[in-house]
């Protein structure tokens, strides 16, 4: 059989556990969910059949975890016959894997066992285990005497199906790769911090079940789910809208907005003493046009997601408009142009969210209430929709 290449080894032996969780999840494409610590350290179920792996951790490099006299094989060993016999295993459809993070010697016991594939060297790993077992005492010698209480034709199947896990190949970076590639982790995305994130939350959910006695079972569906809400995070942290200060406004760009619409917007509900609002405003105008120009170009925002925000925004404001209108009633001149100062006040004082996140600086939700007022398709007096007849 062949070997594979195994995770790189955390600081202790559970947590070596969720790198091979983490590592089926994000790469095996047969596994619909993985246990840990249920019937095996690792156990994997999928479509193809079950894999159930023995986990061993080291702080040492180098070491033989699995030789024919190792405590650690032989209660491996009969866990799962003990299991076979139970028939809590197929063993026509299950994987054995022993898996180190160690570098296993190339003549290591369990080398032989994991390559043996022929009838006479499957009959020769039996023979081997028997003739070991004479050797051992202890615990170890229990474990054999159960393991052994079968035919030879039964072990041969089992070691059969038997492979080795260790540390030869693959180096730590190695692994992350394979589990950047088997996530397709969008490029710029930081591998690391979607990995991270998704080991930290193997380990929360294996807890979280641990100390509500019952077993951790991480679907494939639930990994999924959390990885798309790992890259969602990742995108918020990365997105950021400039502070007002940071977006210049030169002033020709000033003297040409005074022709625009929503300025005709403001004129009629504002009075001549709030020259300052009529010029706060076309300042948001311009800084909310160039900060979302720049945001779409640099691929952090979509147009579908521009779009959204405007009908969220033309939402709030038609709610604030039908309240003050259709409370006030407002029928002269000075009642409308109070009341449509009222509704734009409340509209454009808040901050909205773009694409999932939540804005941070007034400018942009302000500056987009103008182009929609620009567009006549928000507007603050009662009668604003007058102005279409005359643009």
């Amino acid at each position: 059989m062949k070997r594979e290449s195994a995770a790189p080894g955390p600081s202790a032996g559970y947590l070596y556990q969720i790198d091979r969780a983490m590592l089926h999840l994000s790469t095996d494409t047969n596994c619909d969910r993985v246990g840990i610590e249920t019937l095996d350290d690792i156990e994997v179920q999928g479509p193809d059949g079950r894999r159930v792996e023995q986990v061993k951790h080291s702080l040492v490099a180098k070491g033989n975890p699995f030789s024919e006299g190792s405590k650690n094989l032989w209660r491996t060993l009969e866990i799962w016959t003990t299991a076979i016999d139970g028939a809590r295993i197929d063993v026509a459809s299950t994987s054995f894997v022993l898996v180190t993070n160690q570098q296993v010697p190339p003549d290591c016991f369990a080398n032989k066992l994991s390559a043996a594939d022929s009838p006479s060297a499957l009959a020769e790993c039996v023979k081997s285990l028997r003739a070991a077992a004479k050797e051992l005492s202890g615990s170890s010698a229990e474990s054999a005497k159960q393991v052994l209480d079968r035919k030879d034709e039964q072990l041969a199947e089992l070691i059969k199906r038997l492979s080795l896990v260790d540390g030869n190949l693959g180096s730590p970076n190695d692994v992350r790769a394979m589990i950047g590639r088997g996530l397709h982790v969008p490029k710029g995305i930081s591998v690391d911090f979607i990995v991270q994130g998704l080991y930290g939350w193997i380990k929360d959910v294996a807890f979280d079940c641990w100390r509500a006695g019952k077993p951790a079972w991480i679907t494939r569906e639930a990994f999924e789910n959390q990885y798309s809400n790992l890259l969602s995070g990742l995108r918020q942290r990365k997105f950021r809208v400039r502070a007002e200060s940071l977006v210049p406004v030169k002033e020709n760009e000033r003297e040409s907005a005074r022709e625009k619409t929503f300025v005709r917007q403001l004129k009629m509900v504002l009075d001549d003493s709030n020259a300052s609002i009529l010029i706060l405003a076309i300042q948001h105008y311009l800084q909310a046009k160039t900060e979302l120009t720049r945001l779409y170009l640099e691929g952090d925002i979509t147009k579908d997601e521009m779009d959204e925000f405007e009908e969220s925004l033309r939402g709030r404001w038609r709610m604030i408009f039908d309240k003050y209108v259709g409370l006030e009633n407002p029928t002269d001149s000075d009642s409308k142009k109070r009341v449509g100062k009222k509704v734009y006040f409340e509209t454009v004082g808040f901050c909205g969210t773009l694409a999932g996140v939540p804005t941070e600086h007034p400018y942009l939700t302000s500056g987009s209430y103008q182009k929609l007022a620009d567009e006549i398709r928000v507007g603050w007096h009662p009668d604003h929709e007058e102005l279409k007849r005359t643009r």
